[in-house]
């Protein structure tokens, strides 16, 4: 789903960035670790305290986690808004499955008479 630029305040990027720094670049959902922006992988291992064994077998096969701040209510609007820091995946996950609640809410409603779908019969 792409952002919606309009939705959220002027200092969206200084806000996202303190929730990761503020969950040490970790996914809140799953435990990934995702690199700083930046960062190398030295950097990486150090900040994580990762022992030899780890840093070789993560060098083997590097991958590059990339952290979002989501909003699992979907309110960006609101200031106050609860706020985690996701990996990719997560942060889809969450849209997908609040995408799925919401049609099926809608689903609902048309077969109650409520609305209906335009287009449709």
């Amino acid at each position: 789903m792409p952002m919606k630029r309009e939705r959220y305040p002027a200092n969206w990027e200084a806000i996202a960035f303190n929730i990761k720094d503020r969950a040490a670049w970790i996914c809140e959902a799953c435990s990934r670790i995702c690199l700083k922006p930046g960062e190398d992988w030295l950097t990486f291992i150090l900040r994580n305290g990762w022992t030899v064994g780890e840093a070789i077998a993560a060098a083997e096969h590097p991958r590059r986690y990339i952290l979002t701040a989501a909003h699992p209510r979907h309110d960006p609007e609101n200031p106050a808004a609860e706020l985690k820091a996701w990996c990719i995946s997560c942060h889809a996950r969450n849209d997908i499955s609040i995408t799925a609640q919401r049609r099926k809410q809608h689903i609902e409603r048309e077969r109650h008479g409520q609305q209906q779908i335009e287009g449709l019969p």
